[in-house]
């Protein structure tokens, strides 16, 4: 009766025990990010914006991308996303990271010279063609 007993005090002991992460969870793109520049697609757009007239704001605590899109440039025939909440996951494959948005891959994660690099021609199952290239600058409070 006794062994009985400590089992099953092991066994509520066992599955007592939670795993709750208190910390808040962070990856490599949390905070906000200015959209710099977009070049690249079939026509090769090569565009400048100014600052904060397309951010991304990346929250790790809940996978949410926040884009704002100020963007009021007629000729332009690319600028991202439009203003909106998207979720998002980064997928790791052979060592390189690859950015989801809203269940559909973006194109490859990339860090240069303390820029953002999302490039479209590179995804995790290969390359792609006329894609185009989002250069990004963090913001600093």
């Amino acid at each position: 009766m006794e062994r009985f007993i400590i089992t099953i005090l092991c066994f509520i002991a066992l599955t007592a025990c939670s795993n709750t992460d208190n910390e808040s969870k962070e990856d490599i793109l949390s905070g906000v990010w200015n959209v710099q520049n977009i070049s690249g697609g079939f026509v090769g757009m090569d565009q400048d914006f100014e600052e904060e007239t397309i951010t991304w704001t990346f929250n790790a605590d809940n996978s949410t991308l926040t884009v704002v899109n100020n963007n009021v440039l007629v000729d332009v025939i690319y600028d991202g996303l439009d203003t909106g909440s998207y979720p998002y996951t980064i997928i790791e494959v052979d060592n390189e990271r690859f950015l989801e948005i809203d269940g559909q891959e973006f194109g490859g994660i990339l860090f240069t010279n303390g820029q953002l690099l999302l490039d479209q021609n590179k995804i995790s199952t290969g390359s792609g063609a006329d894609g185009f290239i989002l250069l990004f600058k963090l913001e600093i409070d």
